[in-house]
């Protein structure tokens, strides 16, 4: 503790920019401070530093200052200083220290977590030792979730899948501890991915496809598409159901992929509404309803029709998320069906639903689309076009 008295001659409110830079400086390190620069100065605090160093006249506003002038003028020996300035301005502590000693444990952490993935598969000992970081300041916590991971792993047995939640209730305590969106589930998503040597994975069907093959099946119940008159052979679960429409599962389809009895056209849109009049209309031919953005199921479905000779004729609503779901599947081999400028503009006389000009994206099968739709402005859904899209081919 310094003496009061020379403690209150260094609260000066004016010689604040010294002490700021006295502690800073004084934190950075144990070693001692020979000097500070100070710059753009106020008159005032010139004025009171002139007066603590007893300078013959103001110094500059930008001026560096001997540490060992200010501690002689508080009667004082460099400790002495150090510690007035913990006085004034709180612990300085020691940041290259801290930053030696954060140093150490991030690689005694990288050392530990190396050797439990080596355990595991020695592909992994490289993502183990990268995840050694502190996460928000907290290198214990980060540890601690990779450790569970790593835990996980081991457990598995890829010759007995086991779901996901079953796993992550049984070896963690929560069944959702392991979701994609919780930081184990994205750790252990990290860890498969680059076990199988993979810098990205495709979205959610690529995640699925990397828990699978570690042994962990993820949810394949909620993940549904709906379908109506697949063109099933006989023998097909799906066959039996003639003309109703039917949700089928992820799990349905990777156990009992459709086998085409018929290679056709099957009509893909993105509306329960349109699947549902093609029913009730007795529309003749083949629909695959993605409702909204296609889901794995929905995906897996429509390979499965592709890669067997099927043609898919993709629709969606005129609107930029109807226009991203075309794009995508146009990329994996289906074929923009009635979505053209010329219809959109045929339908946009009805249409009072606005939308955002920057919004709408390209559309690269009919450049014209993007630009009818930025022009007007409007956007045109399915259930607007129903007769152009239900007429029998």
């Amino acid at each position: 503790m310094t003496d009061p008295g020379v403690a209150g001659r260094g609260r000066d409110p004016r010689l604040a920019p010294l002490w700021d830079e006295l502690a800073r400086r004084m934190g950075a390190s144990r070693r001692p401070v020979r000097s500070v620069r100070l710059t753009g100065l106020a008159p005032a605090t010139r004025e009171a530093l002139a007066g603590l160093l007893r300078l013959p006249r103001l110094p500059p506003a930008d001026v560096t200052v001997q540490v060992s002038r200010v501690a002689r003028a508080y009667g004082l020996d460099d400790a002495g200083l150090r510690t007035l300035t913990e006085d004034l301005r709180g612990p300085l502590g020691d940041r290259a220290g801290s930053r030696d000693e954060a140093g150490a444990a991030r690689r005694a952490a990288a050392s530990r977590l190396a050797e439990r993935a080596a355990l595991i598969d020695e592909a992994l000992v490289g993502w183990a030792r990268r995840q050694a970081v502190a996460v928000d300041r907290d290198l214990s916590g980060q540890v601690a979730a990779v450790q569970a991971v790593l835990d996980v792993l081991g457990s598995l047995d890829r010759d007995a899948p086991a779901p996901l939640p079953v796993v992550a209730a049984q070896r963690l305590g929560d069944p959702h501890a392991l979701d994609h969106d919780r930081r184990l589930g994205r750790l252990l998503t990290s860890a498969l991915a680059a076990r199988a040597g993979m810098d990205e994975i495709a979205g959610a069907a690529g995640r699925r496809g990397l828990l699978r093959d570690a042994g962990l099946v993820d949810d394949e119940l909620s993940s549904t598409v709906l379908a109506y008159r697949l063109p099933a052979e006989d023998s097909h679960p799906v066959a039996a159901f003639g003309d109703e429409v039917i949700s089928l599962t992820l799990g349905q389809l990777r156990r009992r992929p459709v086998t085409v009895a018929r290679r056709g056209r099957v009509l893909v849109v993105e509306n329960p509404s349109v699947i549902a009049a093609a029913a009730l209309g007795g529309f003749p031919q083949a629909v695959v309803c993605t409702a909204g953005v296609p889901s794995v199921a929905a995906l897996t479905l429509l390979a499965q029709l592709h890669d067997a000779g099927c043609g898919l004729d993709v629709h969606a609503d005129f609107d930029p998320a109807g226009l991203r779901i075309v794009d995508s599947l146009a990329r994996r081999g289906a074929r923009p069906h009635l979505m053209t400028a010329a219809a959109y503009l045929a339908a946009v006389p009805g249409s009072r639903a606005a939308v955002a000009a920057d919004q709408v994206p390209d559309t690269t099968w009919d450049p014209g689309l993007a630009s009818a739709m930025r022009e007007h402005g409007l956007a045109v859904y399915e259930e607007q076009v129903l007769g152009a899209l239900l007429r029998a081919p």
